[in-house]
This record gives C-alpha cells, structure tokens and sequence, in this order.
C-alpha cells in the first residue's frame, strides 16, 4: 500500500509541477492553440514516468532500481527529442520550425523534464525512508511494515 500511495503522490506532485511550468510558458510566450500538445505530453509523461517508476520501487533495492530507471527514462526522453527536432529540420524549407515554434520545443522539453526529475527526488525519497529498503519484495517473505 505504501508504494501505491507513494506513487499517486509523487504523480500528483510532478503533474503540478509540470503543469505550472508549462502555464508559465504558454503566457510568457504568448502560445495559442496548438500549444494544447503541450499540455497533452506533459499529462501522458506523468502517466507513463508514474507506472515506470512504480514497477521500479518493487525490485531488491529500489533505491539503485529508481535511479537506474531515471536515467533510463531521462535518456529515452531526450532521444525521442532529438529524434523530434531532427525530423523538424529535415522538412522543406517552406515547413521549417520558426522561431516562434521554438516555444513548442521548450513546452516538449522542461515541464516533461520537471515531471521526471520530481518523480525520482520525491520516490527515492519516500524509498529512503522505508524499512528494509534493501530486501526483496517479490515473494520473499512477509512486506515491511
């Protein structure tokens, strides 16, 4: 019960975060309608970081486990945009990214960025704390209180 509460806190915490960074964006660059991707990836990361994050609290030593699995998850995340900015600049001159549509990869990068990175400060931290944070958890006996 512990690693369920543990992680609908931290998806909480982190959907906020990333939430209030990219409503600061938005207004403080003036995004209109097509800035909603935005706000779509920044919930669909903070599902997906959330169940990643939550499989990875069940191994031996979870804090290593949610640390490895961040980094996992940080790398997975840039390549996707750097995969993203590339097919960007590989279209016809006439479709290339302007300047003003640099806002968009700005929404893509730190609110999503800010999910992963309070996800795995408030896990690790809550992991930190738990008794027996270095024991099994799967079959190995009874769950520490």
């Amino acid at each position: 019960m512990r690693i369920f509460l543990t992680s609908l806190m931290a998806f909480f915490l982190s959907a906020f975060a990333g939430g209030l960074i990219a409503q600061t964006l938005a207004v403080e660059t003036g995004a209109t309608e097509e800035y909603i991707l935005v706000f779509v990836a920044t919930s669909g990361i903070a599902v997906v970081v959330t169940f990643v994050l939550f499989v990875a609290q069940f191994f031996g030593n979870g804090i290593k486990a949610v640390n490895i699995t961040t980094v996992a998850l940080i790398v997975l995340f840039g390549l996707m945009l750097a995969g993203l900015y590339a097919w960007s600049l590989s279209a016809s001159p006439d479709h290339r990214v302007s300047h003003s549509d640099m806002s968009i990869f700005a929404g893509l990068i730190l609110p999503n960025l800010a999910i992963i990175i309070v996800q795995w400060l408030f896990v690790r931290w809550r992991l930190g704390r738990r008794p027996g944070a270095e024991t099994p958890r799967f079959g190995r006996g009874p769950e520490p209180a």
